[in-house]
C-alpha cells in the first residue's frame, strides 16, 4: 500500500478538548464515500492491527477505544470494497488518548485534505517533532543534494564530484539523524520518542545494536512495559543484521542448481559487496556499468562482489546473466517472492531492489547501499 499525498492541519484545542476515559474519534466525509469502510490501525508496532472500525453513513462515521498511553494510529478509509486499488485506499495519522478527536475531510484538487480538531499533547508533540524535521531536512538541502549527486553521478560520470557530493550528504544525513536521536534524549517520557525512535532503528540503519540499547534505556519504565514499548525493544533484538555486526551466512542457487553459502565467497581479508538485484529492476542494471568499473580497479586488490538475485523465474534470471556479462559471483535467492518468510533478502531486511551490503574485511557489515560515489569512497579509503 503506497502512501497517498494529503495536507494535514492540527488545530489544538484549549478549552474545547473534552477529557474522558477512552477516546472518540468522529469523521466528517464527502457524501460520495457512502457506505464505505473505515478501520482505525494502531501503527506503533511491528505487526499493525484494527482497533475498531466503522462504515460511512451519512457523510460520518465514529470510532471509539480506550489506550493506557498515547498511540500512534492511521485512520484507514477503503473506498475501493475490494482493497485491490492502492489508490482508493486514503490514510490520516492521528495520537489517540482520552479526548474527543473529529477529522473533517475534504478535497484539495483530486487528493483528500483532512482536518484534525481536539488534539492530543501526544499529537502537538508529534506536529511540532514533523514541522522541527522539515525545517531541518530544508536547511540541509538533502534533495538539491541527491539531484546534484545523480547529475554528477549519472549523467556526467564526474567521479570525483559525485564523491564529494556523498561524503557531504553522509554527512549532513548524520546531522538529522543526532536531531532525531537528541529528541528522544530530550522527551524520554513521550510516546511520540517510540516513533522517532522506529524512525532510526528499522531496516537498514545507521546504528548499531548497542546504539539501539541505548536509545531504549532512555525510555522510563512505565513507556518500556507499554504495547509500543515492548515492541520497539522486540524491533532491534530480532534484528539479524546490524552495522559493525557479522554477515548473516545463508544459502543461495548457484546458476547451476548448486545449493552454496554466502560465506563460500565471503574472502577473509577482502571486502566484499553482497548486492540484491532483479533482472526486471531497471536502476538495478543501470548500476552495473559502474560496478564493473570498480570491481575493474579493485578486484586484484581484494574486492568481491556476490549479486544476489531475486528473480523467480531462473530462465528470466540466467538470459539476464548472458546480457549483462558480470565477472563476478552470482546467486539467486528463490525464496524471495514465493516464500519470503524464508528469504535470505527478508533476513537481510531488504524491502526493493537494488539493496546492497557492504562487508570489510572481516566479514562485518559496515555500509547499506555502498554504491556510486559511496562505493568509492570506500574502496579509495581501503585500497589507494
Amino acid at each position: 500500500m503506497k502512501y497517498l499525498l494529503y495536507s494535514v492541519w492540527f488545530l489544538l484545542w484549549t478549552a474545547g478538548c473534552v477529557s474522558h476515559d477512552g477516546y472518540v474519534l468522529t469523521g466528517n466525509v464527502p457524501e460520495g464515500w457512502e457506505g464505505r469502510r473505515v478501520e482505525l490501525l494502531v501503527s506503533d508496532v511491528n505487526t499493525p492491527y484494527v482497533a475498531d472500525s466503522a462504515v460511512i453513513s451519512g457523510g460520518k462515521f465514529q470510532l471509539k477505544g480506550k489506550f493506557a498511553i498515547s498511540r500512534y494510529c492511521k485512520v484507514m478509509i477503503y473506498l475501493d470494497p475490494s482493497r485491490q486499488n492502492p489508490s482508493l485506499v486514503y490514510q490520516c495519522p492521528v495520537y489517540l488518548d482520552s479526548v474527543d478527536v473529529r477529522i473533517d475531510c475534504g478535497y484539495s484538487g483530486d487528493l483528500p485534505e483532512f482536518q484534525v480538531t481536539g488534539s492530543s499533547v501526544a499529537q502537538q508533540e508529534y506536529e511540532a517533532y514533523r514541522n522541527a524535521c522539515r525545517n531541518l531536512e530544508r536547511q540541509l538541502e538533502l534533495g538539491l543534494l541527491g539531484s546534484q549527486y545523480r547529475e554528477a553521478q549519472y549523467v556526467k560520470e564526474d567521479e570525483t564530484r559525485a564523491m564529494e557530493l556523498a561524503r557531504e550528504m553522509t554527512e549532513r544525513k548524520r546531522q538529522l539523524r543526532s536531531f532525531r536521536m537528541q529528541y528522544i534524549k530530550d522527551h524520554p517520557d513521550s510516546p511520540v520518542s517510540f516513533y522517532v525512535a522506529r524512525e532510526l532503528c528499522e531496516r537498514q540503519s545507521a546504528l548499531g545494536l548497542e546504539e539501539m540499547e541505548q536509545l531504549w534505556s532512555v525510555f522510563p519504565a512505565g513507556l518500556q512495559s507499554s504495547e509500543p514499548g515492548k515492541d520497539f525493544r522486540d524491533l532491534f533484538r530480532q534484528k539479524k543484521v546490524f552495522l559493525g555486526q557479522p554477515f548473516l551466512d545463508m544459502e543461495l542457487a548457484t546458476p547451476e542448481g548448486e545449493i552454496k553459502k554466502i560465506s563460500d565467497y565471503v574472502i577473509p581479508g577482502h571486502y566484499t559487496l553482497l548486492e540484491f538485484w532483479a533482472s526486471w529492476c531497471t536502476p538495478c542494471r543501470e548500476e552495473i556499468p559502474y560496478m564493473k568499473e570498480a570491481y575493474a580497479k579493485y578486484h586484484s586488490r581484494g574486492f568481491d562482489i556476490v549479486s544476489v538475485s531475486i528473480d523467480v523465474d531462473p530462465e528470466a534470471w540466467k538470459k539476464a546473466l548472458a546480457q549483462e556479462q558480470m565477472p563476478w559471483i552470482q546467486l539467486q535467492d528463490w525464496n524471495a517472492r514465493k516464500y519470503p518468510e524464508k528469504s535470505v533478502f527478508r533476513a537481510y531486511e531488504g524491502s526493493g531492489v537494488p539493496y546492497s551490503i557492504m562487508l570489510d574485511d572481516e566479514g562485518k557489515v559496515i555500509d547499506f547501499n555502498a554504491r556510486g560515489g559511496w562505493l568509492n569512497i570506500l574502496l579509495c579509503e581501503k585500497f589507494d
